[in-house]
């Protein structure tokens, strides 16, 4: 969704499904903000799951957090 000032704003929600091989179904969702800036693409995005740090292997990678991207097309 285009805003003013090149801001533009994405929304994602998915899910994955397993049938078998004892993976957990999840729920995953992010938003994030980007603008181009001096012919790079700046964004930050906040993402997560629906995963309990159990259920992630007792890690914390399906815990929520902020990710920040510079991009260049050529």
């Amino acid at each position: 969704m285009p805003l003013p000032y090149k801001f533009a704003v994405a929304a994602h929600i998915g899910r994955s499904e397993f049938e078998s091989g004892g993976a957990t179904d999840y729920t995953d969702w992010s938003i994030s903000l980007s603008r181009p800036i001096l012919g790079f693409d700046l964004g930050v995005a906040y993402i997560d799951t629906d995963l309990s740090k159990s259920e992630c292997g007792g890690t914390e990678l399906c815990d929520a957090r902020a990710i920040f991207t510079v991009s260049k097309s050529f």
